[in-house]
Protein backbone atom coordinates (compact mmCIF):
# COMPACT_ATOMS: atom_id res chain seq x y z
CA UNK A 1 0.00 0.00 0.00
CA UNK A 2 3.10 2.05 0.68
CA UNK A 3 4.27 1.89 -2.56
CA UNK A 4 1.58 2.44 -4.32
CA UNK A 5 0.49 5.61 -2.65
CA UNK A 6 4.05 6.67 -2.90
CA UNK A 7 3.72 5.97 -6.71
CA UNK A 8 0.60 8.03 -6.90
CA UNK A 9 2.29 10.99 -5.06
CA UNK A 10 5.43 10.74 -8.09
CA UNK A 11 2.25 11.03 -10.70
CA UNK A 12 0.48 13.52 -9.11
CA UNK A 13 3.82 16.07 -8.81
CA UNK A 14 5.42 14.87 -12.34
CA UNK A 15 1.99 14.24 -14.39
CA UNK A 16 0.46 18.21 -12.70
CA UNK A 17 3.83 19.69 -13.57
CA UNK A 18 3.64 18.15 -16.80
CA UNK A 19 0.06 19.36 -17.50
CA UNK A 20 0.88 22.76 -16.64
CA UNK A 21 3.78 23.21 -18.68
CA UNK A 22 2.37 21.72 -21.36
CA UNK A 23 -1.28 23.66 -21.69
CA UNK A 24 -0.91 26.54 -19.47
CA UNK A 25 1.44 29.02 -21.24
CA UNK A 26 -1.60 31.76 -21.93
CA UNK A 27 -1.53 31.84 -17.86
CA UNK A 28 1.15 33.85 -17.47
CA UNK A 29 4.14 33.38 -15.92
CA UNK A 30 3.20 33.76 -12.26
CA UNK A 31 0.21 31.41 -11.96
CA UNK A 32 2.35 28.76 -14.22
CA UNK A 33 5.06 29.36 -11.46
CA UNK A 34 2.04 28.81 -8.78
CA UNK A 35 0.73 26.10 -10.41
CA UNK A 36 3.48 23.97 -10.74
CA UNK A 37 4.98 24.45 -7.03
CA UNK A 38 0.98 23.52 -6.21
CA UNK A 39 1.27 20.28 -8.06
CA UNK A 40 4.91 19.18 -6.63
CA UNK A 41 3.86 20.15 -2.98
CA UNK A 42 0.42 17.94 -3.68
CA UNK A 43 2.58 15.07 -4.91
CA UNK A 44 4.94 15.56 -1.92
CA UNK A 45 2.64 15.40 0.33
CA UNK A 46 0.70 12.05 -1.17
CA UNK A 47 3.97 10.14 -1.13
CA UNK A 48 5.05 11.65 2.06
CA UNK A 49 1.85 10.70 3.49
CA UNK A 50 1.52 7.07 2.10
CA UNK A 51 5.04 6.38 3.32
CA UNK A 52 4.40 7.53 6.98
CA UNK A 53 1.56 5.46 7.24
CA UNK A 54 2.82 2.20 5.26
CA UNK A 55 5.88 2.58 7.88
CA UNK A 56 3.22 3.49 10.73
CA UNK A 57 -0.10 1.12 10.17
CA UNK A 58 0.86 -2.75 10.67
CA UNK A 59 -0.34 -5.32 8.13
CA UNK A 60 -1.54 -7.71 10.37
CA UNK A 61 -2.72 -7.46 14.02
CA UNK A 62 -2.12 -10.67 16.06
CA UNK A 63 -4.20 -8.98 19.06
CA UNK A 64 -7.86 -9.81 21.26
CA UNK A 65 -9.67 -7.02 19.03
CA UNK A 66 -9.91 -10.35 16.11
CA UNK A 67 -10.34 -13.36 18.62
CA UNK A 68 -13.67 -14.57 18.76
CA UNK A 69 -13.52 -15.72 21.89
CA UNK A 70 -12.10 -12.19 23.58
CA UNK A 71 -15.31 -10.68 22.19
CA UNK A 72 -17.41 -13.70 24.25
CA UNK A 73 -15.42 -13.06 27.53
CA UNK A 74 -15.80 -8.69 27.16
CA UNK A 75 -19.98 -9.49 26.72
CA UNK A 76 -20.07 -11.70 29.37
CA UNK A 77 -17.98 -9.42 31.42
CA UNK A 78 -20.39 -6.68 30.37
CA UNK A 79 -23.41 -8.45 31.34
CA UNK A 80 -22.55 -9.54 34.53
CA UNK A 81 -21.30 -5.57 36.02
CA UNK A 82 -25.35 -4.54 34.52
CA UNK A 83 -26.16 -6.82 36.40
CA UNK A 84 -24.18 -6.05 39.38
CA UNK A 85 -25.19 -2.45 39.02
CA UNK A 86 -29.24 -3.39 38.72
CA UNK A 87 -28.84 -5.39 41.87
CA UNK A 88 -27.27 -2.56 43.69
CA UNK A 89 -30.01 0.11 42.36
CA UNK A 90 -33.05 -2.78 42.75
CA UNK A 91 -34.03 -2.39 39.47
CA UNK A 92 -34.53 -5.86 37.04
CA UNK A 93 -31.50 -6.68 35.21
CA UNK A 94 -33.59 -7.41 31.95
CA UNK A 95 -33.79 -3.42 31.03
CA UNK A 96 -35.93 -0.30 32.14
CA UNK A 97 -39.56 0.10 30.32
CA UNK A 98 -39.85 3.75 29.58
CA UNK A 99 -43.26 5.70 29.77
CA UNK A 100 -43.46 4.84 25.93
CA UNK A 101 -43.20 0.93 26.66
CA UNK A 102 -45.18 0.15 29.59
CA UNK A 103 -48.76 -1.30 29.49
CA UNK A 104 -51.39 -0.59 31.73
CA UNK A 105 -53.04 -4.15 33.08
CA UNK A 106 -56.87 -4.00 32.96
CA UNK A 107 -57.17 -4.19 36.55
CA UNK A 108 -55.42 -0.16 36.90
CA UNK A 109 -52.41 -2.30 38.68
CA UNK A 110 -49.12 -1.62 38.15
CA UNK A 111 -47.38 -1.34 34.28
CA UNK A 112 -45.97 -5.05 33.43
CA UNK A 113 -42.50 -5.16 33.45
CA UNK A 114 -41.19 -7.31 30.18
CA UNK A 115 -37.65 -8.30 29.53
CA UNK A 116 -36.01 -6.94 27.09
CA UNK A 117 -33.27 -9.41 24.80
CA UNK A 118 -30.41 -8.05 22.94
CA UNK A 119 -30.27 -9.88 19.46
CA UNK A 120 -26.24 -10.42 18.78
Amino acid sequence: MAVAGTLSGVAIALGGTWMVLAYGQGLGTGLLCTLVIVALVMGAGVSLVAAFFGLVMPRHMHGPWLDPAHWERLREHRRRWHEARCRRWGAEPGGFDGPGDAEEEEEGGPASRRRRTRRG
